[in-house]
């Protein structure tokens, strides 16, 4: 496999490494690439990134390559830790390429370490991780949404948590499971049983098949339930 032409950076050239217009843009070259030649291509620098011969562009490059493909006999190959050396190398070359901290991010909150993911989220979207996630990937940012929003779950900051829940919806419209998520987001984490019957009714208009609406129906019937005992209250 042939690597796209681009312009190497090597570490001899850092002073004019931001003034080369000839150089590729990172996940251009792997946007074009199918699965087996990201692959190869890791394996391809990987080698040469243990034999030394560093070049920082080749590190961005690579690390980015990596968590796009994400196979499994790849992470046993490649240490963790490596990965994490050659991203904070990939930062020195592009200290603003926002998908060297959305990868970041993903590690770190893998490894449930809250307060590295916070701040590597934040430079992710202080960089420009949704324009350019949506730039790169189209019509695929709900993917990017439905990550934070489980995150921001995970720590308990609803407000964030709801703000990319509705960002999640209004780009993926049409799947009805991300409005039961928002449904039981706001039956359980909001209390707000009126959202809650409101999202699930989506829900059940969206559902592609019968199995899937017995069990939406399922939902509402439980929903309204909890509304007539509340107005049963008062």
């Amino acid at each position: 496999m042939e690597i796209k032409k681009a312009t190497f950076i090597t570490s001899d050239e850092e002073s004019n490494k931001f003034e080369n217009e000839n150089r590729k843009d990172i996940m251009e070259v792997i946007y074009n690439m199918d699965m087996n030649d990201r692959i190869e291509l890791i394996k391809k620098l990987y080698k040469e990134l243990e034999d030394n011969k560093i070049d920082l562009y080749k590190i961005e490059l690579f690390t980015i390559a990596y968590w796009e493909v994400m196979e499994p006999k790849l992470i046993d190959e490649i240490s963790r830790e490596k990965n994490i050396k050659y991203l904070n190398l990939a930062k020195e070359y592009n200290s603003k390429n926002p998908f060297i901290y959305y990868i970041l991010w993903k590690i770190n909150y893998n490894e449930k370490k809250y307060q590295l993911a916070i701040q590597n989220y934040k430079k992710a979207i202080e960089y420009g991780i949704i324009k350019k996630y949506s730039e790169v990937y189209e019509n695929t940012i709900y993917t990017v949404y439905f990550e934070f929003a489980f995150f921001f779950l995970e720590l308990n900051d609803l407000n964030r948590a709801e703000k990319y829940l509705q960002k999640y919806i209004s780009v993926a419209q049409t799947d009805y499971q991300g409005y039961i998520i928002m449904s039981e987001f706001y039956l359980n984490k909001i209390k707000n049983l009126d959202l809650a019957s409101k999202y699930i009714e989506r829900a059940y208009v969206l559902a592609n098949n019968g199995m899937v609406k017995k069990e939406v129906f399922g939902k509402i019937y439980n929903i309204r339930g909890e509304i007539h005992e509340k107005e049963g209250e008062m």
